[in-house]
């Protein structure tokens, strides 16, 4: 279905998808949409529409994964103080540290999403505005994942190690005050 909608949208890439690996999965499939196209041939192509709704959705996806990568956070903060406080003997703390796994391993697909995310959001990027692009959206590392805990003073520090850009990105970038709305009531 979805080679018939292209070919009939686009019938300039007929060409081009004739090239890929068409895939018998469906979940290995090359969609060949503008992010798997080099940005200089969107002109050529006739490209720059699809380009832009799709850099929209990418947009999107990376302002939700920084979002859910937030609340993992916390959540896994949560967890951790729980577990010290009331976890006794080996059977609760092994239950509490499977629940702490389990949030971890929803931060890391986050984060994995929020890379993807902003991959395609530069390859969907013209030349000239790619400085705005890589500013709204930096490059994230392991280390960015990390918050203070500010349940007590002493857990919040000196104030001589900041939180990184994460707890910062909260205005989300991108987007008008309408939609910054509508996206905080959708994630809520």
């Amino acid at each position: 279905m979805w080679r018939k909608t292209q070919a009939r949208l686009y019938p300039q890439l007929e060409d081009l998808v004739a090239l890929k690996n068409i895939s018998s999965s469906a979940e290995d499939e090359i969609l060949v949409l503008p992010s798997d196209i080099d940005r200089d041939d969107h002109h050529k192509l006739g490209l720059e529409s699809a380009a832009s709704y799709e850099f929209q959705l990418w947009e999107g996806e990376a302002n939700e994964a920084v979002t859910m990568i937030c609340n993992t956070v916390l959540h896994g903060m949560v967890l951790r103080d729980a577990k010290k406080m009331h976890a006794r003997g080996v059977y609760q703390n092994t239950c509490a540290s499977k629940y702490i796994k389990t949030v971890t391993k929803k931060k890391e697909v986050a984060m994995a999403r929020y890379r993807n995310a902003r991959r395609c959001l530069l390859a969907l990027t013209p030349k000239p505005d790619m400085k705005t692009t890589q500013s709204n959206y930096p490059e994230l590392k392991d280390e960015d994942a990390y918050a203070k805990n500010a349940t007590s003073a002493r857990k919040v520090g000196d104030g001589s190690t900041l939180d990184s850009w994460l707890w910062t990105f909260g205005h989300l970038k991108g987007l008008n005050d309408g939609q910054k709305a509508e996206f905080i009531l959708e994630s809520a």
